[in-house]
């Protein structure tokens, strides 16, 4: 009877063995490779156009100084827009801006005279960077390109004399121009949320005006995952003058806008 049950369980056991071992073990499951990045990284800002002026500038017979303070530009700029963009991979970017100025304004050369000087203004900025030096927190580039700048002017002088009474002139023009441009940029990122960024850039070389310089520095601020918020100190700088058109100024002024990466 003992022999019997031995015999009954072996055979068991040899028969639950042979159903496992038919059985096909199940495959593993292989996770879905993540899609794969095209590398590159783009920047839209959008700011407050204002940005006051001071210089020179003169068409024909007509030559005058142009004094917008900052402080002054609610009620000197007549319209404007300015934006800039920035695509970044593979240690290359490229860069350009965007500003549009429409002011008016008037000052007095001297104490028997009058001048009105009304200006439409647009600047372009287009370059290529490349990526000098990269960590975890800093970016530091160098870039060339080139700035247009397309200049709508209208002077208008009144004179008081003492034997002629009053003397009106007027004159306009317009002129447009390309100059080169080399320059440096750098981001430095203070935390997940902060960033200071600065840029300098250097031409003309007499090719279009005879100097063009442009510096910025600025510090942002995240506020989501795709946007921040950032406050920029600009100056752009030209001389120009050609056949009796001259422009010999400094834009400059605080700039607030949003900025959006995607």
């Amino acid at each position: 009877m003992r022999t019997s049950s031995i015999i009954a369980a072996a055979t068991l056991i040899a028969a639950t063995s042979g159903v496992h071992a038919g059985t096909p073990e199940p495959e593993p499951v292989i996770a879905p490779a993540p899609a794969e990045s095209n590398g590159w990284d783009f920047l839209l800002s959008i700011y407050s156009p204002m940005m006051g002026v001071d210089g020179t500038a003169g068409v024909g017979p007509l030559t005058g100084p142009i004094d917008i303070p900052f402080s002054d530009i609610l009620s000197n700029l007549d319209a404007g827009f300015f934006s800039s963009f920035e695509a970044r991979g593979n240690r290359w970017s490229v860069n350009g801006d965007i500003i549009w100025l429409k002011m008016s304004s008037s000052v007095a050369p001297t104490q028997r005279s009058y001048l009105g000087v009304k200006q439409e203004q647009f600047m372009t900025t287009l370059s290529t960077g490349y990526e000098l030096y990269e960590d975890e927190r800093t970016i530091f580039d160098i870039f060339g390109g080139a700035a247009l700048t397309s200049l709508d002017l209208e002077l208008n002088e009144t004179t008081f004399t003492v034997r002629r009474g009053v003397l009106n002139r007027s004159a306009s023009g317009s002129k447009t121009w390309i100059d080169p441009i080399l320059g440096l940029r750098v981001r430095h990122h203070l935390s997940d949320r902060w960033t200071l960024f600065a840029s300098g850039a250097y031409g003309g070389f007499g090719v279009g005006s005879e100097e063009y310089w442009q510096l910025i520095g600025g510090v942002s601020f995240r506020l989501t995952e795709h946007s921040s918020i950032a406050l920029a100190y600009r100056g752009i700088g030209i001389d120009y003058h050609d056949s009796g058109f001259l422009y010999n100024t400094k834009t400059y002024g605080p700039n607030l806008g949003l900025v959006f990466n995607f």
